[in-house]
């Protein structure tokens, strides 16, 4: 879409759908060019009249010293992004890393952070885990093997997110940021798809763990 033809799309969104909460997201590979760029899709529908609330998404693994994935989540915030959902979370490491630089990044800038939403699927099978690798997800070889040789792997993977949660909430930065939770199923098998209820209860125990009173209120 070019100019018109988005702000046409969003005024019809609000319309007729009622919808007030857009995720914007960017082209999927570097080699494709649209008319809008993204900052500008992001201006226009964060100042459009229907009052929409802007967000988009972040990928704690493209964080690296070449490229400030940081840096990215500051500017798009700037534009007009009051929120940012996460890839699949299966390696606390990357995110630890984003979320510390972010909160250095607002510091200097003088902006407060926008609501960053972690999300996590369970998986206990070879071509579930095939799949979030597929999107994308990074899951390291020792998690992987950790998963699929359990007992019960579907158990163990909500084990593990779990376990990452904790490790990223136990930073100050959590204490800084508005922090959210997205729990979601990618299979198409019911015992993983259930799962997805377990995870969630086991990922809000964990937050509320980590507010303490506030959790509790």
């Amino acid at each position: 879409m070019d100019e018109a033809k988005w702000l046409s799309w969003l005024t019809e969104t609000a319309d007729e759908y009622g919808a007030r909460c857009v995720s914007i997201v960017g082209r999927p590979t570097s080699g494709v060019r649209y008319p809008l760029a993204l900052s500008t899709a992001i201006r226009l529908a964060a100042g459009h009249p229907a009052g929409f609330t802007v967000g988009g998404v972040v990928i704690a693994e493209r964080h690296t010293e070449q490229r400030s994935e940081s840096a990215r989540l500051l500017a798009k915030g700037i534009e007009g992004c009051s929120y940012f959902i996460s890839q699949t979370v299966y390696e606390a490491d990357p995110t630890e890393r984003l979320l510390r630089d972010y909160v250095r990044d607002c510091r200097g800038a003088g902006v407060q952070p926008r609501r960053i939403v972690l999300t996590f699927a369970p998986a206990g099978r070879p071509k579930t885990i095939a799949f979030l690798k597929w999107l994308g997800v990074r899951i390291p070889l020792e998690t992987e093997t950790a998963i699929l040789t359990a007992a019960n792997p579907i158990a163990r993977s909500i084990e593990i997110c779990r376990d990452n949660l904790r490790r990223i909430l136990d930073h100050e930065y959590a204490r800084e940021i508005p922090l959210g939770i997205n729990v979601e199923s990618v299979s198409i098998n019911r015992d993983e798809i259930d799962a997805s209820v377990d995870l969630f209860r086991a990922l809000d125990a964990v937050v509320r763990e980590s507010l303490g009173p506030r959790g509790r209120a």
